[in-house]
């Protein structure tokens, strides 16, 4: 996943502080926590660099991955976008929604070898144990947007996001030391989708403050 949706209109423009109670996802207060989670996929995708690994994936149901590709050559302490997206499973979703929702994570993964901008992508298992924190490094910011329309991140987002989840919060950010230096990660913008609503709900906040 990354940081696009289909054009809802302009965002409603949320305040550094503003939180609004019908909406939790919105709570300034998981701006850390969510940091904090990117920082450690940072960490682990340099330490599975370092120690001579490209992928790493758990064997459970719902697998954790961590994922270098070759493009990341030489480009590792080099500065790189991020995308970092959290999403809220919706309750009670129909098992074949779930399994869509793996086939196509599957062949995004396939497709990132033909994406010469893609960097790296992980995933991990949030606290809760129902939801997955997200991230994707990119080359360059603009490349944000070319990934987005990629066919198969597009059916992702136009097809299976609103059925998938309650709400999407995306983060744009750089490293600018890259895999390096995680501990520098720069949050610029938090955006949120809230698909319980017809059409969604969207807004953002500006981080680089």
């Amino acid at each position: 996943m990354s940081d696009e949706r289909p054009s809802l209109g302009p965002p409603i423009e949320l305040l550094a502080m503003e939180h609004i109670p019908a909406r939790p996802f919105t709570d300034p207060a998981l701006i850390g926590s969510h940091r904090a989670a990117m920082t450690s996929l940072v960490s682990d995708l340099c330490h599975l660099v370092e120690s001579g690994g490209w992928t790493w994936v758990s064997d459970d149901e719902f697998p954790e991955r961590l994922i270098v590709t070759r493009h990341a050559t030489n480009r590792l302490a080099r500065h790189i976008a991020v995308v970092g997206f959290f999403g809220r499973r919706r309750a009670g979703i129909d098992q074949s929604v779930v399994a869509s929702v793996e086939r196509l994570n599957t062949a995004m993964i396939e497709a990132f070898e033909e994406f010469p901008a893609m960097l790296a992508y992980a995933s991990r298992r949030m606290a809760d144990e129902v939801n997955f924190g997200n991230l994707v490094l990119l080359t360059d910011s603009s490349d944000i947007a070319r990934w987005a329309g990629h066919e198969v991140h597009a059916v992702a987002v136009a097809e299976l996001s609103p059925r998938f989840y309650d709400s999407v919060t995306i983060y744009n950010g750089l490293l600018p030391r890259g895999l390096t230096a995680p501990e520098q990660l720069a949050l610029t913008r938090a955006k949120y989708w809230d698909f319980r609503v017809a059409p969604p709900w969207h807004a953002q906040r500006s981080l680089e403050a």
